[in-house]
């Protein structure tokens, strides 16, 4: 839950932080506290992290977490301990007694001194009938980050019980196996020194159950810290569930992520035991996440470039759920422990077991993951991306590939197989499909051979790997491709939705864009005027194919002076309109549909230098629109512009009137049949501050305008915004101008049809604009502004026009009222875990200023809005419309 982050039994409350007024890339998400003080606290627990403080830059936490009611002391020798053993863990895992090497060895990177590791260590191996393995046998050694025996100062007892775990679980997986443990001075940097120590002294197999936040040289310590090949470099992902963010090196390209799973002896399976993801809700459970940094390696093309363009963690995973937690010996006494850092030693352990990893030891469990034990239910959080955090048949986010089941799966494979997920596909009923699906073989000359599974009626596959055929029904499929050849296979898992013409589809929200960071583009400013041709089928959730249109919210900052935004179809010519107007300094932001070009590209064109970010909500269905709500792009053009005469008189609009605009049979659009349009409205040369509200004419009634606006302007600046707005059975729309008088420009890019009601799943039903929250008011329940760092949760189904069930997703038009300091405000489902590091509106002191937003719904009906700034605003928000689930 986003609003609340628990770390162990503490709520933790923490405020976001203004990043000039958008949101970085790479800022990891953050929770905000509910603008309510009733809100929702976490459920009590039994255990909590033995690394109490959250890790600054630089610095590493342990994620070992200790059950807080399973402490036992005068433990006897015949007594079993509580929590799994050496007998579990060999027998869940199908693990062999001894290593394929004798010698084999496994290297522990912790932080801090243990003065009793070894005696810790060999009261645990006495418990379960290990062979010792002590100092002078020469099978322990325990040496600093220098590779001498002279440990470092003690640090805090977390990393004491962090190492003991580390230790025991190395020795149940593996007993044979002989251990080194490296101690580093501290939890900074210098744990990676002690990598560097075991890569130094020839380790093949290395445990890091520990982790931090990704930053943006980590490039640099992939290449310093991780770079020998053949080395089983093995990272925890973390214990707060997905929200807490993509850690590092769990994250690094050269090391193997491990995920968590809750583990459970079940006489009624085959196995024996049975493994879900391990993901209690409240931000705990098993880390999971794509990098912000870190390219996709070759061999993890089966994730779908629509889930993670970059490096995606887990690879694999193990036991890590405390509430089936491990028994560990630590000072004296026997503990139940959990976390990602019991999975770490376990695997790690296993490719010891297994023998020489391969090159590079991932890849192997990507080559062979028939050969683990696929988890294929649970999740560990809410995300835009689902894989990333719900598990399914094959990869997956919170387990990777899966479990061991032996040690086939971490050996170097003979041959191996590597399939490019074709990713998320969109189609018709009854167009033509001719999909090719690739892979290559690592043996010369080896003839590769497709089967899917899962395919929507009406397609078929070749066993060259090419679908054909036309879909039939709607619905969405879940698909397997599995590519073989000789003994080595390939499976990747992608979804086929087969849709209506026009309708519309939420996804993310995900950043496409941000020149500040080089995102999407070559990192720096814009040098207007220029253009950036920006990817976007493929990303952030958006398909490959079957895409006319995607919604983006787009924003500019750092700008050099006033000027305009214009966003358009890549591979063609730039209309003569706008989608966002902006001035010096200060970040604007607009919602735009953008049609997609041919090569799956738009474009960004701003007149003059500047910062650009564009964050992806969703996307239009290609082909014919021919149901109602179903959306139909044109050619940008201009309907309306009282500055030259086009669609009026060549004056201001007078204050407190009210213009009647044609829009059937004007500006590419049909003569009728139109629901609703989507324009760009912009203000410019206002006399006073002011607000336009765009509403249907209500011919042949009077119309009535609503308590609604989609502009508020000042005197003397430029201000834009995308409407919805329904069209009148006359063709008509009606604009209001309320306060100073000013000039107005309307460019339309789009209609909704209109014939029967919508029913059809994506299409939209337009709505006269409603008020549902003003915090001014009380309007939505709130009655306060809201400070940087809350969260107000709106109920929308049930209100407004909007019906109480069978919603999808909703139009937002938001404004900030008299903010005291410049921020910006994201709008999301109250269903997703974390606070997405995107933006919707962007505000600035002592300015109102509005911007349209869309926003899945929860499964409650409830819209999120948080607030980051350094002072607080009012929040208002008018709905235009909803699409159909």
């Amino acid at each position: 839950m986003k609003h609340a982050r628990r770390l162990g039994l503490i709520l933790m409350v923490a405020v976001l932080t203004v990043l000039g007024t958008v949101p970085a890339t790479a800022t990891p998400p953050v929770p905000g506290t509910r603008a309510t003080a009733t809100g929702t606290s976490a459920p009590a627990v039994d255990y909590a992290p033995v690394c109490t403080t959250k890790p600054r830059v630089g610095q590493y936490a342990c994620l070992a977490l200790r059950r807080t009611n399973a402490h036992v002391k005068g433990l006897r020798p015949s007594d079993a301990p509580p929590g799994f053993g050496p007998a579990q863990i060999q027998g869940a895992y199908n693990l062999p007694a001894a290593p394929a090497d004798p010698r084999a060895r496994v290297f522990v990177i912790d932080a801090f001194g243990y003065a009793g590791a070894e005696a810790d260590l060999a009261a645990y191996r006495a418990q379960y009938g290990l062979r010792p393995c002590t100092t002078a046998s020469g099978c322990l050694q325990i040496l600093n980050q220098d590779g001498d025996p002279q440990p470092p100062p003690a640090g805090s007892s977390g990393w004491v019980q962090e190492t003991a775990l580390d230790l025991d679980m190395v020795s149940a997986t593996c007993p044979y196996c002989q251990i080194t443990l490296i101690q580093a001075n501290d939890d900074s940097d210098n744990l990676f020194l002690a990598v560097q120590q075991a890569t130094t002294l020839g380790a093949k197999y290395v445990s890091m159950s520990w982790g931090g936040s990704e930053f943006s040289g980590q490039g640099s310590y992939d290449h310093q810290f991780f770079a020998a090949t053949g080395v089983a470099y093995v990272a925890s992902s973390g214990d707060f569930g997905y929200g807490d963010g993509t850690s590092y090196p769990a994250s690094s390209r050269n090391v193997v992520g491990v995920g968590g799973t809750r583990l459970v002896s079940d006489s009624s399976t085959a196995r024996g035991w049975t493994e879900t993801t391990w993901g209690a809700g409240y931000g705990d459970g098993t880390g999971s996440g794509c990098s912000a940094y870190t390219p996709k390696p070759a061999w993890q093309q089966i994730v779908a470039g629509s889930t993670c363009t970059n490096r995606a963690i887990n690879d694999v995973s193990a036991v890590a759920d405390p509430q089936t937690g491990v028994a560990v010996y630590v000072n004296g006494a026997w503990d139940i422990y959990g976390g990602t850092s019991a999975a770490a030693p376990i695997i790690a352990s296993t490719y010891a077991l297994a023998g020489t990893p391969a090159a590079a030891p991932a890849s192997s469990l990507y080559a062979q993951s028939s050969a683990l034990n696929d988890v294929t239910t649970g999740v560990n959080g809410n995300c835009s991306a689902a894989p990333l955090c719900t598990a399914g048949f094959g990869w997956d986010g919170p387990t990777g590939l899966g479990t061991p089941n032996g040690t086939a799966a971490f050996t170097a494979p003979a041959e191996s197989v590597t399939m490019v997920n074709p990713d998320t596909q969109v189609s018709t009923v009854g167009a033509a499909v001719n999909l090719t699906v690739t892979a290559t073989a690592s043996a010369v000359g080896a003839t590769i051979t497709y089967q899917a599974v899962g395919l929507p009626a009406g397609l078929t596959m070749s066993s060259g790997g090419i679908v054909t055929g036309a879909p039939t029904t709607l619905g969405t499929s879940t698909v397997r491709v599995t590519a073989t050849a000789n003994s080595a296979t390939s499976t990747a898992v992608f979804t086929w939705r087969v849709a209506v013409a026009g309708t519309f589809a939420s996804v993310g929200p995900s950043r496409l864009l941000d020149t500040r960071s080089g995102l999407g583009a070559p990192k720096g400013k814009v040098a207007g005027p220029g253009v950036v041709n920006l990817k976007v089928l493929g990303r952030g959730g958006v398909p490959l194919t079957g895409v006319s249109t995607v919604l983006l919210n787009v924003t500019v900052t750092q700008e050099s002076g006033a000027g305009y935004l214009t966003v358009y179809a890549g591979g063609t010519t730039r209309p003569g309109t706008s989608n966002l107007n902006y001035r010096a300094n200060i970040d604007s932001s607009s919602l735009v549909t953008a049609p997609v070009g041919a090569d799956g590209t738009v474009n960004l064109f701003t007149n003059l230098s500047t910062h650009v970010v564009a964050d992806v909500f969703g996307y239009y269905v290609q082909g014919a629109p021919s149901v109602t709500g179903s959306y139909k792009p044109v050619t940008p053009s201009r309907i309306l512009d009282s500055r030259t005469g086009i669609g009026a008189a060549k004056q201001k609009v007078v204050p407190g009137t009210t213009l009647s605009v044609q829009i059937a049979g004007r500006g590419n659009l049909p003569t009728s049949g139109l629901s609703a349009v989507v324009v760009t409205a912009t203000v410019v040369n206002a006399a006073s501050s002011g607000f336009i509200t765009l509403f249907p004419s209500g011919s042949p009634t009077k119309p009535i305008r609503p308590v609604a606006s989609n502009v508020n302007f000042a005197t003397g600046v430029t201000m834009s915004n995308m409407a919805v707005v329904p069209v009148g059975n006359d063709g008509k729309i009606q604009l209001y101008m309320g306060g100073g008088g000013a000039d107005v420009i309307l460019d339309v890019a789009g209609y909704y049809l209109k014939s029967a009601s919508p029913s059809v799943s994506g299409s939209f039903v337009a709505l006269t604009p409603s008020r549902v929250v003003d915090t001014r008011t009380g309007n939505g329940g709130y009655s306060s502004p809201l400070l940087g760092g809350q969260i107000l949760p709106a109920q929308i189904t049930g209100r407004g026009g909007v019906p109480t069930s069978g919603v999808a997703a909703v139009f937002l038009n938001m404004l900030a009222v008299s903010p005291t300091a410049a921020g910006y405000v994201t709008v999301f489902s109250d269903d997703l875990s974390i606070v997405p590091a995107t933006s919707n509106l962007n505000f600035y002191r002592g300015q109102t200023v509005a911007n349209m937003s869309m926003s899945q719904v929860s499964s409650t009906g409830v819209v999120d809005m948080g607030v980051v700034t350094g002072g607080q605003t009012d929040l208002v928000a008018d709905v235009a419309g909803y699409f159909r689930s």
